[in-house]
């Protein structure tokens, strides 16, 4: 029989597109997981569109679920949190996963830092210091910055590879997060590549750093981040079940799961030049729209077990 497997996922939801919750929550699905989900916006479409409708949940609507939640006594074996816009709702959200954790530490938190990319904030700058507060509770888990969110957590300006390896020591050894892995990144001078980094702390083993390479796709794409953290943390939780430390549980579910992102970007493109687009432009509606990530079409492709890019240390 299959293991029973309940999941909470805090993060956006979206009426048309795959962001936050609407990228997490169907793969779950499929990889046999129930999935409670708390929306903290309710929106009709993502920002990138140039324009978008809806509200926003407040920190005490937030709380107030919780409390249901908590009066039901739901188990949960893991936590996933993403996008929440404000600095109120992240430091209820960093407080409804720490009372989960305090009261069930065999439930892991897989904490995606959601602020920004390339330079840009998505967030409040407010929201930066109650992440900052987050990631040194000793409550997560797993932790999936991209290149930079990492930087505004640590203040270390990630350009070389020795940086990245201060970056992942200090969510190691000063916030005491176990597993770490930076989703993206680039370096100027291989700017037509990404890379994805990992780390996870093996007592008695000396710390490997490993990293996977991939070609950068030029389209700019939304919840690929959302689905990445959603299918990461089914990996993780089946792997470090049945994986021994040493293996390295992480580094094997980084692996697959990069591979899977390939492909349905790969697919995703396909849709997109068949409508008539070179790729998803911001601001651009109708381009957006094409390059919403087809979750559903590549749902053959989500459970996937092929690892397509070699692994690498640092």
């Amino acid at each position: 029989m299959e293991e029973d497997k309940r999941i909470l996922s805090i993060q956006s939801h979206v009426v048309h597109g795959y962001v936050g919750n609407r990228s997490a929550t169907f793969p779950l699905q499929l990889q046999g997981w129930d999935v409670d989900a708390i929306n903290t916006v309710q929106f009709s479409n993502h920002t990138g569109y140039g324009s978008v409708k809806g509200t926003k949940t407040t920190s005490e609507e937030l709380s107030s679920i919780y409390e249901g939640i908590k009066q039901a006594k739901f188990p949960y074996d893991a936590l996933l949190t993403g996008y929440a816009p404000g600095q109120d709702g992240v430091d209820t959200i960093g407080k409804i996963c720490t009372d989960i954790r305090q009261n069930n530490p065999e439930c892991s938190w897989t904490c995606d830092p959601v602020m920004g990319d390339h330079g840009r904030l998505y967030v409040d700058e407010s929201v930066i210091g109650v992440y900052k507060k987050i990631v040194l509770s000793g409550y997560v888990t797993l932790i999936t910055p991209n290149q930079f969110e990492a930087e505004l957590l640590t203040g270390i300006k990630v350009d070389s590879w020795e940086k990245v390896k201060s970056v992942i020591d200090y969510f190691h050894k000063v916030c005491k997060i176990p597993n770490v892995v930076i989703s993206s990144l680039s370096f100027k001078d291989t700017p037509r590549f990404i890379y994805s980094v990992g780390s996870s702390l093996v007592e008695g083993a000396e710390n490997k750093v490993f990293y996977y390479k991939f070609p950068s796709i030029d389209s700019y794409f939304t919840g690929t981040g959302d689905l990445f953290a959603a299918l990461l943390t089914d990996r993780f939780y089946t792997y470090s079940k049945t994986l021994t430390a040493a293996d390295l549980p992480l580094k094997v579910s980084l692996g697959e799961v990069l591979s899977v992102m390939t492909k349905v970007l790969e697919r995703t493109m396909v849709a997109v030049k068949k409508a008539g687009f070179t790729g998803g432009v911001v601001g651009d509606a109708k381009s957006m729209s094409a390059a919403e990530l087809r979750v559903i079409k590549c749902k053959d492709l989500l459970g996937s077990n092929e690892q397509t890019h070699e692994v690498h240390y640092i």
